[in-house]
């Protein structure tokens, strides 16, 4: 098979999302030679497939972060979110990719959906790669918009600043603010139908209006 053939085979798995292990691994013994063909596209959907895959090959994707970190000057923003992504879910952390990723990441800020915002905090916290600049101009484009990010995106966003440790107090009183009115509105429920990335749930009823007065007061709330 040719690499685009390779690329578009993984690609296509993860969209119907079968998974079928050995395949997998014999269809990534025979694009691992043939990777330094893949154009900035393949290499991107691949990375996204094995994430949403789950399935872990450790050398294979050293290979593709190696073909891929020159070239991520081609990956557009739902590439870069999507790679910081899928490297989160498969735990595989490689610091000098992400530093690469993130600094061709910081000037295309301003074209990241809401969803792909959240999703790249959440990868950075969850990975544990800590970039206080690139996380302020993330928040900074963030918070005009928040009232277009979705309750899981919001719940999703707050965990990984917790996470992180980065504090802007202006931005989470932003958020809890935005978080709280949607559920005054009955707009949380569907969010609590799953966990896009099986880590966090909203939290409880009341939860996010109990914090964001104690927040404005300038002490502390605890869920129980």
């Amino acid at each position: 098979m040719e690499a685009l053939q390779l690329a578009n085979t993984v690609y296509s798995l993860a969209k119907l999302g079968h998974r079928d292990n050995d395949f997998m691994a014999a269809l990534l013994r025979e694009a691992m030679p043939r990777v330094r063909d893949f154009e900035p596209q393949a290499l991107a959907n691949t990375v996204w497939a094995l994430g949403t895959l789950g399935h872990t090959d450790d050398d294979f994707m050293a290979a593709l972060l190696k073909e891929a970190e020159p070239r991520l000057c081609n990956f557009t923003p739902q590439d870069q979110s999507n790679t910081a992504l899928a490297l989160a879910k498969l735990q595989h952390y490689d610091a000098a990719f992400m530093v690469a990723l993130l600094k061709e990441a910081m000037p295309q800020l301003r074209d990241f959906k809401p969803q792909e915002l959240s999703d790249t905090l959440w990868a950075l916290a969850t990975l544990g790669h800590t970039d206080g600049p690139f996380v302020a101009a993330l928040l900074k484009e963030a918070m005009p918009r928040l009232r277009d990010f979705k309750p899981q995106e919001l719940s999703n966003t707050l965990w990984a600043l917790a996470t992180l440790g980065h504090t802007d107090r202006a931005f989470v009183a932003a958020l809890l603010k935005e978080a709280t009115l949607i559920e005054i509105s009955g707009r949380w429920g569907g969010a609590r139908e799953g966990q896009r990335h099986g880590v966090l749930c909203p939290l409880p009823s009341g939860t996010y209006k109990k914090v964001h007065t104690c927040y404005n007061q300038g002490g502390s709330a605890r869920s129980h």
